[in-house]
């Protein structure tokens, strides 16, 4: 070959890589706020651990202090809430509730007031012979009011179902750790404490898992600890390793990491725009700003068991919020997908809509200047106006922090195609199609 030809063909190579770089590193997310450092919250812990945002404040179980924390982000304030709540490893709050992984009493338990209640006991899944007692580790919540928990020693995934039954939903999996679900609840995220390994399970039904494929594993050397995990509204998993906050597509693409002043144990979204992760360990409370929004929790929507006494954010302004029996609910439905990225809608509809009986159609959009805001938010209007005879889906679209206005508006017609398109499915008229919003929702 001549020096002219290998001099082309080293160019070709040069640009065709450059090209292909420049496109992964567009391809890649920016989910950091890289302009404010990581902060310190307090270190006022023996070891911080699952922590879960409650709607206005933070809650921080210190597993070895065996005791509850309230952190107020508008006050800057750390308040104890239970002094001697016991080695409490986890919680999570969804459906108007905080649920906690009581890792000392072998049991899912939630939060009355300031009084910690048993919803079960996993003593009966101890067998004869067994060395170790079933203690709770992580645990995450679905939208049918079931939890998924995970045991390490034993390997096993957990789920107990609204009406409190038990049942084994994975037992194969190498210690398994921290645990999460996408936002459309068709996923759980485990991870391998040990191998430092996260794993990816398909829910073919709530407490039905298909056979788990590995999706990431953190190389960063030797030392031990896949913790505890979290996602954004994106759906990219989050996962705590040895010395970072380690952050994934879902698929397992690797976006970025957070170093961390000290191990990390655990981490969540907080504050009232979702969009600082706040970060637990041995050396205490930390936040980090970022670009993109967390999930917010699920309303109270569902009769839950035991009966909380003391239900929180309840007042008599307060928009009742669950579902009535004579309506039907989908959540999360997927309308769009770009890429990784599914964008979600709750479709609520009287049961008396048939495919003989097609109903008119309202798309409620949330406001919060296309920058905050949820779909959740509007769940009480949503189901007002379902039952004055509407077919009415809440939708998400991408906020600007993720994606730069107008792709908002193009989601909200990605919507309106999807639904005009699934109008037999849904039981809606698809000329009748019309939109009501707060805010950015109105505009």
């Amino acid at each position: 070959m001549s020096s002219a030809m290998q001099s082309i063909e080293l160019i070709f190579v040069v640009v065709l890589f450059c090209v292909t770089s420049v496109v992964s590193a567009q391809d890649i997310p920016n989910v950091v706020d890289r302009s404010i450092e990581l902060e310190t919250v307090s270190t006022e812990f023996e070891m911080a651990d699952g922590p879960c945002w409650d709607g206005w404040s933070l809650v921080i179980p210190d597993v070895k202090g065996q005791k509850l924390y309230r952190y107020i982000a508008k006050k800057n304030e750390l308040q104890t809430l239970v002094p001697d709540a016991g080695r409490i490893s986890a919680t999570f709050f969804n459906h108007g509730r905080t649920f906690l992984s009581d890792n000392a009493n072998g049991q899912l338990a939630f939060l009355d007031g300031r009084k910690i209640v048993t919803v079960a006991s996993f003593a009966g899944l101890e067998k004869q012979g067994d060395k170790r007692a079933y203690r709770p580790n992580d645990l995450v919540v679905d939208n049918y009011g079931g939890t998924y928990v995970t045991f390490t020693p034993q390997g096993q995934v957990v789920y107990v179902a609204i009406n409190g039954e038990i049942s084994v939903a994975t037992e194969s999996i190498d210690t398994p750790n921290g645990i999460t679900m996408s936002p459309d609840g068709s996923t759980l995220f485990v991870s391998s404490f040990v191998p430092k390994k996260i794993w990816a399970y398909q829910i073919s039904e709530p407490g039905k898992l298909r056979a788990g494929r590995q999706i990431a594993v953190m190389d960063d050397g030797p030392e031990r600890g896949a913790d505890g995990m979290t996602v954004d509204r994106a759906g990219n998993v989050y996962c705590a390793g040895p010395t970072d906050i380690w952050i994934w597509s879902p698929s397992g693409r690797l976006i970025d990491k957070i170093a961390c002043p000290s191990k990390p144990i655990n981490c969540t979204f907080g504050d009232q725009d979702m969009r600082s992760l706040y970060i637990t360990g041995p050396g205490g409370l930390y936040r980090q700003r970022m670009k993109i929004c967390g999930r917010s929790p699920s309303p109270i929507s569902l009769d839950l068991k035991p009966v909380a006494t003391n239900p929180i954010h309840k007042n008599e302004s307060t928009p009742d919020t669950k579902i009535p029996a004579d309506l039907k609910a989908q959540l999360d439905v997927v309308y769009a997908q770009y890429g990784e990225r599914r964008l979600l809608l709750d479709i609520m509809a009287p049961k008396t809509a048939r495919a003989t009986n097609k109903l008119p159609c309202l798309v409620v959009v949330h406001g919060g200047g296309w920058y905050n805001g949820d779909k959740t938010k509007f769940r009480a209007l949503a189901t007002r106006l379902a039952t004055r005879g509407y077919v009415v889906a809440s939708i998400e679209y991408r906020l600007a922090g993720e994606a730069a206005f107008p792709a908002a508006i193009h989601d909200c017609t990605a919507a309106v195609r999807f639904l005009r398109a699934n109008a037999d499915k849904y039981y809606l008229s698809p000329d009748k199609i019309g939109a009501i919003g707060g805010s950015a929702g109105g505009h």
